[in-house]
Formats: C-alpha cells, structure tokens, sequence
C-alpha cells in the first residue's frame, strides 16, 4: 500500500498482521490506517501499532520519488 501522507510518500504492506484484513480498504485518519475488519490501526509512517487487536506491527518500507518513480525499500 503507497500514498502520500501530507509531502511525503508512505508504504506499508496492504494485508493486516491481525487477520490478513485488507489495509488498502480502510481509512485513512490522522497519519493512519485502519483496518476494515476488525479495527486495528497503524502508524503510516513506521507500521507501529497504535490501537489492536493487532499486536505485531505492519511491515513498512522506505520510500522516495527518483527520477519521477517510487522506489520502496525494507526497513532494516
């Protein structure tokens, strides 16, 4: 899941680490993401949770714009 959070480009997986809900289906609040199926939210800009059920955070990715392409990488 990629989008732009204010100026910057953000990415995480799309598939909830609760119940594999659909991420890119849910809403998007206050630098957050809440999942459609049973409401946990993450943080947009590291995948941290913010409110569960989930307990693991969302896998995020580094992102940037080069050459007018997004380029995601892993977070070490």
């Amino acid at each position: 899941m990629v989008l732009r959070d204010g100026g910057r480009i953000v990415a995480l997986d799309s598939t909830c680490t609760h119940a594999g809900g659909p991420l890119h289906e849910g809403s998007i609040e206050n630098g957050c993401v809440t999942c459609p199926w049973h409401g946990s939210t993450f943080r947009l800009v590291d995948g941290s949770v913010v409110h569960g059920p989930a307990s693991s955070p969302e896998p995020s990715y580094e992102a940037r714009v080069q050459e007018g392409r997004i380029q995601l990488r892993a977070r070490l």
